[in-house]
């Protein structure tokens, strides 16, 4: 599970994942041969690259939280201090209660990494599993209501960084029609620029045969629906007490 570990909304720059993905939304319609981009409906060729670029924030079911337990050894340097008050035992690791809590989500699961421009200065450990977000609390007490102190207070931290990179992806969807339009009007007055200077030139141009003179339909995404290509149209007791609160604790709702 270690190599799965990452703190969540703090590892990498959402501003810059944005501007990079800018760029390759450039770099998409410059990879188009002249005679595509020339000739393609520009409505249905823009509509395309808005869609296939279109991020997905991520959205969390609270309402469908849930946990599981197991037993593990934990070192003895993860236990509160007042566990050993004279000194650490010799032996090296304890049986103790991990619960572990399922987050239910959809999205985009890369921007779970990422830092928001406007954020809280919060994060936690978590691991991604089955589409969920997963984090892990020891039952170092065997006390219900800590446990559900500490997931609710990770959960907050989810909910409040949660809005303010919804907030930033949402500003890019909605600025993404004007500066696709924007991109591919300059590509294409480029490309009309170098037409009529080489018409001009009054020497017949020799079309390179190896660039495909229509579009083709792009293969299916497994994270993206299937964005269709527009055509080119010219060309004990007390265990037991923990028990039972364990039980009511996978009943709860957040």
């Amino acid at each position: 599970m270690i190599n799965r570990e990452f703190r969540i909304f703090a590892e990498t720059s959402l501003a810059r994942y944005l501007e990079g993905h800018m760029e390759s939304i450039k770099q998409k319609i410059h990879s188009e041969s002249d005679s595509s981009l020339l000739n393609v409906n520009e409505l249905e060729y823009l509509t395309y690259l808005i869609n296939l670029f279109h991020i997905e924030a991520p959205e969390f079911d609270f309402e469908a939280v849930f946990v599981t337990e197991a037993e593990r050894e934990i070192p003895v340097e993860r236990f509160p201090t007042e566990y050993f008050w004279d000194g650490y035992p010799t032996q090296r690791t304890f049986p103790k209660t991990v619960i572990t809590f399922h987050l239910p989500y959809s999205g985009d699961g890369k921007l779970l990494r990422m830092k928001p421009s406007r954020y809280t200065m919060w994060t936690d450990t978590v691991y991604e599993e089955n589409a969920c977000i997963c984090f892990e609390i020891i039952a170092f007490r065997n006390d219900a209501a800590e446990i559900k102190g500490k997931a609710d207070r990770i959960f907050q931290g989810i909910k409040t960084q949660q809005i303010n990179v919804k907030n930033e992806v949402n500003a890019f969807n909605a600025s993404l029609e004007e500066q696709v339009r924007e991109l591919f009007l300059k590509r294409k007055q480029s490309l009309l620029g170098k037409n009529s200077l080489l018409t001009a030139l009054g020497v017949p141009l020799k079309k390179r045969s190896d660039l495909p003179a229509t579009f083709a339909i792009p293969g299916p995404s497994i994270r993206k629906k299937i964005m269709v290509r527009p055509e080119v149209t010219g060309c004990s007791v007390k265990k037991s007490c923990f028990v039972v609160g364990l039980i009511l604790l996978k009943n709860l709702r957040f």
